[in-house]
């Protein structure tokens, strides 16, 4: 026997287990001991009761067994065995050459057979060709089972990437280097619009560095906790507009690098932020109005002597005044900056805007018009416009009282007589092309370069330009006029 086959057989047969079954006990011993130099595991059986026993109990890899035995037979014991396993190599031995026997071991799917008496060579070859049958074919599924494998791995991988794609809000993987495994469309648009092009690889601090907290500090994802009672807000900003997001951290087993790696999920909270600060801007407002009224009602009425009619009309004639009064000293005591304001505007912000910017114009044409014309049919359509640019402003919600002062400029301009404006009509351009000027820098302090500190600065401005310019008209018709008359007397 070749040397070679011996060494190849035994290190293919010191990986499986065999089952010998036989009832003739020297033959059992003997082969039992052939089979000892190539598999590390050798079971016997002395029938095919007890072969079966051991057979369903230990995992046996290569069956030979004989035909004749007491209790149960070699061929029983085969159908019953094919009944659990279909791929088990089978090996029948028998004393006599029976046709019959040998087609029924053919219909149990048993491909190898020896006639008794047993030769070792004879042995040795079956022995190799049920090993290479094994091996190829425990190979084979090998190899399906890694296909299988890296198509479930694919699958996996292509089914973790359409769900991360589509969770609503920013999202990125790291591994325990820092560095990004994987990062969703959403997050990589926000990069790009810093100009950042980040991909697979990259440290976590490209990411970093496009988000702040709220005291300036820098973002350090690693230091993000996984449970709530550590929240921590972070912003972006886009142009001058800052977005809210509240990162979540979850810890992850990824498997292409040693150790825990983490993803990140930016949870999108800038209008609950808004909101929140809304409702603070509104106790303030409330709070400011209260002190108002209380002020005014304890100034003109519970200190009022009698409620005598003379008293009562005065009272009346100066309350408007006296509101106007106290909301020029007092409304917004509590100051709001732009940056804050603009955190609590929701995404209609720049239709309003964009509504405010066409209002602007169609008053400055009107009042080019109205230099020219000096007609009040221009200067009353000049009224309607800041009334509809007064209506835009209360949708702005924080800006009623602004809202109020530019439809008392309306409503004012509407007063006015074509007498009055042949008598003061430059003075009418000037005062309507101040107040077009002084909305449209407030507009750009607030909403575009959101450099003040108090977006009500102009509220009280307003009002005073509006009182300026009635009591100037009211002592221009109130002066008294010179005549010939008057003259003439005054020379005699």
């Amino acid at each position: 026997m070749d040397k070679n086959i011996l060494l190849e057989l035994q290190e293919m047969g010191k990986e499986f287990t065999l089952l010998y079954v036989e009832d003739e006990q020297d033959i059992r011993d003997n082969m039992a001991l052939v089979f000892r130099q190539f598999f590390n595991t050798v079971y016997t059986a002395e029938n095919g009761l007890e072969g079966l026993a051991i057979f369903k109990s230990k995992p046996i890899d290569i069956l030979f067994t004989d035909i004749e035995m007491p209790i149960m037979n070699g061929l029983d014991m085969t159908q019953k065995i094919r009944e659990i396993s279909q791929d088990i190599p089978i090996c029948i031995i028998s004393a006599f050459n029976e046709v019959d026997k040998f087609t029924r071991a053919i219909s149990h799917r048993v491909s190898h057979y020896m006639l008794k008496p047993i030769y070792e060579d004879r042995v040795i070859t079956t022995l190799y060709d049920m090993l290479s049958e094994l091996k190829n074919r425990l190979d084979a599924e090998k190899y399906r089972i890694k296909l299988q494998n890296e198509e479930i791995s694919q699958a996996v991988e292509k089914t973790a990437h359409y769900f991360l794609q589509s969770i609503p809000s920013p999202i990125f993987v790291v591994d325990n280097n820092q560095k990004i495994v994987y990062l969703n469309e959403l997050l990589t648009e926000m990069l790009l619009k810093k100009n950042l092009e980040v991909i697979t690889g990259d440290s976590i601090e490209c990411i970093e560095s496009i988000f702040s907290r709220d005291n300036g500090e820098k973002v350090l994802f690693k230091e993000v906790q996984n449970d709530s009672s550590h929240e921590q807000k972070i912003i972006f900003k886009e142009g001058s507009s800052p977005f809210f997001y509240m990162p979540r951290k979850h810890e992850i087993n990824i498997p292409t690098i040693d150790g825990v790696g983490y993803i990140i999920v930016l949870n999108d909270i800038t209008i609950q932020v808004k909101q929140i600060r809304m409702i603070e801007y509104q106790k303030q407002k409330l709070k400011s109005n209260n002190e108002i009224l209380e002020e005014f009602l304890t100034r003109n009425i519970f200190i009022t002597p009698q409620d005598k009619k003379e008293q009562a009309e005065k009272i009346l004639e100066k309350a408007s005044f006296d509101t106007n009064e106290m909301l020029l000293r007092r409304t917004h005591s509590y100051k709001i900056s732009a940056a804050n304001y603009i955190t609590t505007l929701m995404d209609t912000i720049d239709d309003d805007l964009a509504e405010l910017n066409e209002l602007e114009l169609d008053i400055q044409s009107e009042l080019y018009e109205f230099e020219y014309s000096q007609q009040r049919t221009t200067l009353e359509t000049i009224a309607n416009i800041l009334q509809s640019y007064a209506n835009q402003l209360v949708r702005l919600i924080e800006f009623s009282d602004l809202a109020d002062a530019v439809a008392s400029t309306s409503m004012y301009l509407k007063e006015l007589s074509q007498d009055d404006i042949n008598s003061n009509g430059y003075m009418i351009k000037v005062a309507i092309q101040s107040i077009l000027d002084d909305l449209s820098n407030w507009k750009e302090h607030v909403f575009i370069t959101q450099t003040t500190e108090d977006i009500h600065y102009l509220d009280s401005s307003l009002y005073n330009t509006i009182l300026e310019l009635k009591n100037s008209f009211d002592q221009s018709s109130t002066s008294p006029q010179s005549n010939e008359e008057d003259e003439d007397l005054e020379f005699f």
